[in-house]
């Protein structure tokens, strides 16, 4: 078995001696850090695409079906879907009506268990049959030089400042 090098940061002064090693860097930590989300909402994708400029551009690891529910309202408030785990380990996307019927254009396929055939997706804040909702669009996953990366993801429909438009009423 091969060590890996353990990534340490430094610490703020006042740290307990006891208290565990995190798994960030505290001095440039982010909301993502501290409160991770186990899934993508509207309002994360937002805050994302306005860090990054633009939509995510992430490789799908695969598709599963799962029990989702409101931690709040308790288990018995939730239903079984299909959810998206990406490769980068951050947060998984539960598929709704619309983000089905794209995975299933894309993949050819109506057997969740073969739309993580789709690759990569460009997953953007955005408006869908008439609702703001998380959007995902096929991509290469390819930038202009051939390489993977975000540089190629493009928001086809709307601009920042008409999304928030569309989504909040001002800009």
């Amino acid at each position: 078995m091969t060590n890996l090098p353990v990534k340490t940061y430094p610490l703020p002064e006042n740290t307990p001696e006891k208290a565990p090693l995190p798994a960030f860097d505290p001095s440039d930590a982010n909301y993502f850090d501290m409160f991770a989300p186990q899934f993508y909402n509207l309002e994360t994708m937002q805050a994302l695409m306005k860090e990054g400029g633009g939509p995510l551009l992430l490789e799908v690891e695969s598709v599963a079906v799962e029990y989702v529910f409101n931690p709040e309202k308790g288990e018995e408030s939730g239903e079984w879907k299909p959810v998206i785990h990406f490769t980068n380990g951050g947060p998984a996307l539960v598929v709704n009506r619309t983000r089905a019927r794209t995975l299933m254009e894309a993949t050819g396929s109506i057997r969740v268990n073969e739309w993580a055939r789709v690759g990569w997706l460009e997953v953007a804040a955005g408006i869908e049959n008439g609702q703001a909702q998380i959007v995902l669009r096929p991509s290469s996953g390819l930038s202009g030089n051939g390489e993977a990366g975000p540089e190629n993801a493009k928001l086809e429909d709307l601009e920042l400042d008409e999304l928030n438009e569309a989504l909040f009423g001002h800009s």
